[in-house]
């Protein structure tokens, strides 16, 4: 896996300054930081310090949750269910009304299943 950011890095295996431009590709980085693997500890250490310092030094409005959200719940950390609203509001900004019926549908499927979740423990909690 450690072949695969060497692209990222320059001639002295630092991460390149210049993907500071790319958020969401610096998002990306952060959430395959977390992807460790024997023997890839250290760059991906590395890739975790990189992309974190990258994305706390963005103070754009329009992009300050998504990098909130990314850095406070990274997606392999965390439990998919209890981000799925963040996700709706970093990722899915689209003109597209297409996009729009799905996010709606994938809404309305989630307070579903929230609902039925409280349901089950009030059940168990009896």
């Amino acid at each position: 896996m450690a072949d695969v950011f060497k692209s990222f890095m320059d001639k002295k295996g630092k991460f390149k300054e210049d993907l500071r431009e790319d958020i969401k590709g610096l998002s990306s980085l952060y959430e395959a930081s977390h992807l460790c693997i024997h023997g890839d500890e250290i760059i991906l250490e590395e890739a975790e310090i990189f992309s974190r310092r990258l994305l706390n030094a963005r103070g754009e409005a329009e992009l300050a949750n998504f990098v909130r959200n990314t850095l406070s719940y990274p997606h392999h950390k965390s439990v998919v269910q209890l981000t799925t609203l963040n996700y709706f509001e970093d990722h899915m900004q689209c003109p597209n009304k297409w996009i729009h019926i799905f996010q709606d549908a994938a809404k309305m499927e989630l307070y579903c299943s929230q609902r039925l979740r409280q349901n089950e423990v009030a059940q168990f909690m009896e």
